[in-house]
C-alpha cells in the first residue's frame, strides 16, 4: 500500500530486498535459537541505520524489504555499516546478507512488480557472488592446510 501510494503521488524512492545468506545452514549447524538471534540482530541493525528515513519489515523467514527516499549511495553506505556479528554468551557468530536495490526514477512506467523483480534479481546476483567468494576462500584455506 505504501509503495502504491508513492507511485500514485509520483514520489521518488528506492525499494530494497534483503536476505540473510545461509540462514538454513546456521539453523542446522547451531540450532534455530542461533538463527533467530541472527534475525533479531539483523533487524536491530536495520533499525539503527534506517529508522529515521525508511520503512522496513520482515517479509519471510530470512527476507526483509526496505522502502526509502535515500539515494543508492546512501543506502549502500548504511548497509555497509550494519553489524553482522552477534554474541551468544561466549560464542560469536557472523552472518552475511545480500540485497538488491531498485529505484522508481529508473522507470518510465513504475509498478510494484517491476521494482520487486529488479530488486530480487539484483539481490540474487549479489548472493551468487557471496557464494562464489566463500567457495574460493574455503579452497584457499584447504590448500593452506594441505601445504602445512
Amino acid at each position: 500500500e505504501i509503495i502504491h501510494s508513492k507511485i500514485s503521488l509520483n514520489q521518488t524512492f528506492s525499494l530494497v530486498l534483503l536476505d540473510l545468506d545461509d540462514l538454513k545452514k546456521m539453523n542446522d549447524n547451531f540450532g534455530h535459537h542461533i538463527g533467530d538471534l541472527a534475525i533479531v540482530s539483523f533487524s536491530e541493525s536495520l533499525f539503527l541505520q534506517f529508522h529515521k528515513n525508511a520503512i522496513f519489515g520482515r517479509i519471510g523467514g530470512d527476507e526483509f524489504v526496505l522502502i526509502s527516499s535515500l539515494s543508492e549511495d546512501e543506502i549502500n553506505t548504511k548497509l555497509i555499516n550494519i553489524n553482522t556479528e552477534f554474541d551468544n554468551d561466549s560464542d560469536k557468530y557472523n552472518y552475511e546478507f545480500s540485497y538488491g536495490i531498485s529505484h522508481s526514477k529508473d522507470h518510465d512506467d513504475v509498478n510494484i512488480d517491476t521494482l520487486l523483480k529488479e530488486s530480487d534479481d539484483r539481490m540474487y546476483e549479489m548472493k551468487s557472488k557471496h557464494k562464489n567468494y566463500m567457495r574460493r576462500k574455503s579452497d584457499i584455506e584447504r590448500e593452506k592446510k594441505q601445504n602445512n
